[in-house]
């Protein structure tokens, strides 16, 4: 069986970087599966959980910042990480001491 691989491009690196940033932030494991072509499977066709089942305080701006970038379509996804990077900028509210 000869391997399919997908064409990647510059958003590559930006879903890769907020599927890490996700499970930072929530407690408990994006996908639980047992082998590994199960989590491969899960991560490609199923749609990520809700980040505030595990971490209800989070706001509701940043749980859908995280849900768009994490899109199936990448059409639906930031165009670029400096968006992305604006996104989740307005999310955050100003330290004031």
């Amino acid at each position: 069986m000869a391997r399919v691989f997908r064409a990647t491009d510059t958003r590559t690196g930006q879903v890769v970087a907020l599927k890490v940033l996700k499970r930072k932030l929530a407690t408990d494991p994006t996908y639980l599966r047992r082998f590994v072509f199960q989590l491969a499977q899960a991560v490609l066709n199923e749609q990520p959980p809700d980040p505030t089942v595990g971490r209800p305080d989070l706001p509701p701006q940043l749980c859908w910042v995280l849900l768009q970038a994490l899109a199936k379509v990448p059409s639906h996804r930031p165009p670029s990480c400096s968006v992305f990077a604006q996104m989740l900028a307005s999310c955050t509210t100003p330290f004031t001491a």
